[in-house]
């Protein structure tokens, strides 16, 4: 039975708080900078996708905004790491979603660190015929904004920018499609939701690129880190 709440102070202190937040991202889900940041990027997801799309998200900042931005609709339709913040889920969730509900679209949200963990076994979809669509949020490694604009070193385990991960689906006999520009990123996901084939649509971003500013550091009040 739908479960019904009066209103109380407490839940109109959320909405008011769901409010803010909301029109703190607007600007950001509808910027047109290049290169891009994630909630452009998120937002033309959202919008493109049907209510009974199941998302997987794998990454950190990947993972984390596109909770704010994605809305699911129905239980189960939003597989991503929880609390525990594990990397490397993507590929395997969205594989064992695609095969246990073969008629329903399955998107594949991940970071290009997060890829890193397990990204060959794209193959596998595309050799099972398993059209899931991955998007690569590619701004060449964790942290590296914070190595190159604050610390001032590079680190020699920081990827190359423009990684063509797009090209290893094309490998395996998938759909590829390489996005640098906002308007380019619809159109790529529409053409990769109809090849009917595993695909990749790789987008290059700005490596600066974060999340709105937090009122709380991740997972504690007191401003730290929580682990």
């Amino acid at each position: 039975r739908p479960v019904v709440f009066g209103e109380t102070p407490w839940l109109g202190g959320l909405k008011e708080k769901v409010a803010q937040n909301a029109a703190t991202i607007e600007p950001m889900l509808n910027s047109d900078a290049s290169p891009i940041g994630y909630y452009r990027i998120l937002k033309e997801i959202r919008d493109v996708l049907p209510k009974e799309a199941i998302v997987v998200a794998d990454g950190a900042s990947t993972m984390d905004i596109s909770r704010q931005v994605i809305d699911i609709w129905y239980p189960r339709h939003r597989i991503d790491a929880g609390v525990a913040g594990c990397v490397g889920t993507g590929v395997p969730f969205a594989i064992a979603a695609k095969v246990n509900n073969p008629d329903k679209p399955v998107i594949c949200l991940q970071g290009d660190w997060a890829f890193g963990f397990n990204g060959m076994d794209i193959e596998t979809a595309a050799r099972f015929n398993l059209p899931i669509v991955w998007v690569i949020f590619q701004n060449a490694n964790i942290d590296k904004w914070v190595r190159t604009y604050i610390e001032g070193v590079e680190n020699p385990n920081d990827f190359q920018p423009g990684v063509r991960f797009d090209m290893m689906m094309e490998a395996f006999g998938g759909h590829g499609e390489l996005v640098e520009r906002p308007e380019e990123i619809r159109p790529a996901l529409e053409r990769a939701f109809n090849s009917g084939k595993a695909s990749v649509v790789n987008v290059l971003m700005d490596p600066g690129a974060g999340r709105r500013q937090q009122q709380f550091a991740w997972l504690a009040r007191e401003g730290r880190m929580g682990y």
